[in-house]
């Protein structure tokens, strides 16, 4: 979900979005390639979550929310989605059944992401934005961070680090929010790979990025502006983000070749996640 939507729906001054970083939250888990969801939109109408094989077979709409759901992210067996509903943090099976919120906290929560554990990081916004971890039932609620300038979280596959975006640059702490440090400082809406080495991410929507999790070797992958939301597939070989107007999802080797687009259409589709084929 946009970040200016967001704050629309709290009735926060857009002045607010110069003071946040970009949000986007997920984690690649190791396994074999499953299915690749995400949010789409035509025109001004609600945004669902969709599910679609790799190779663009097979498309599914999993949410039927009257309003908009967004920001699809799976657990690290495939089963389970965790996503943003309205302002709230929800959670269903993979083929969409039994969505439902676990938090109802009145400010606004975004970007999920599971732990290996089965626990979901996210962000919330209040008078700024920070990083909270919870059971995946919101109880158990805990924030990480403080400085109020914090998104996009995404958890390494071991669970012990998390990567995020702040105001300059992308950061990694420990999983308990402690020993945070950056490693970039033009990058957001990082994602690691799915053995942990590396990190993909966007720079300001110029292209899409890797480097090693250190924050050291780091490349661009694609030379246009725009290309946004990278994630690695399971089992490491290929990367996913969205790109063009209207937004299309893409796929490409982790190299940065063989680029082709895997949705088509007048409709947005942005946010993708890959899972684990369970």
């Amino acid at each position: 979900m946009s970040l200016a939507l967001g704050l629309a729906i709290l009735g926060l001054p857009l002045a607010a979005l110069m003071a946040l970083p970009v949000r986007q939250a997920r984690a690649a888990f190791p396994g074999r390639n499953g299915k690749i969801v995400y949010e789409r939109q035509l025109g001004f109408g609600p945004i669902h979550i969709f599910a679609t094989n790799p190779e663009g077979s097979h498309r599914r709409r999993l949410t039927h929310n009257r309003r908009r759901d967004f920001a699809p992210a799976f657990s690290a067996n495939g089963k389970r989605i965790a996503f943003e509903r309205f302002g709230d943090i929800a959670v269903m099976r993979a083929n969409g059944s039994n969505p439902h919120r676990v938090t109802r906290s009145g400010f606004l929560d975004s970007s999920p992401a599971f732990t290996p554990d089965g626990r979901i990081v996210f962000s919330r916004v209040t008078n700024g934005e920070d990083i909270y971890v919870m059971h995946a039932d919101g109880s158990h609620r805990h924030r990480l961070t403080h400085s109020g300038d914090c998104a996009s979280p995404a958890v390494s596959p071991n669970g012990r680090r998390i990567a995020f975006g702040r105001f300059r640059g992308i950061w990694v702490m420990r999983a308990d929010g402690s020993h945070q440090r950056r490693v970039d400082r033009l990058g957001g809406r990082p994602n690691y790979s799915p053995h942990g080495k590396r990190i993909t991410f966007d720079r300001h929507f110029r292209g899409i990025w890797v480097m090693r999790a250190d924050g050291s070797h780091t490349h661009r992958l694609t030379e246009r502006d725009g290309d946004s939301d990278p994630a690695f597939s399971p089992n490491g070989k290929r990367i996913v983000f969205y790109r063009g107007n209207p937004q299309q999802i893409w796929v490409m080797r982790a190299d940065g070749s063989h680029q082709h687009p895997v949705t088509h259409g007048r409709a947005d589709s942005g946010e993708p996640d890959w899972g684990v084929r369970h």
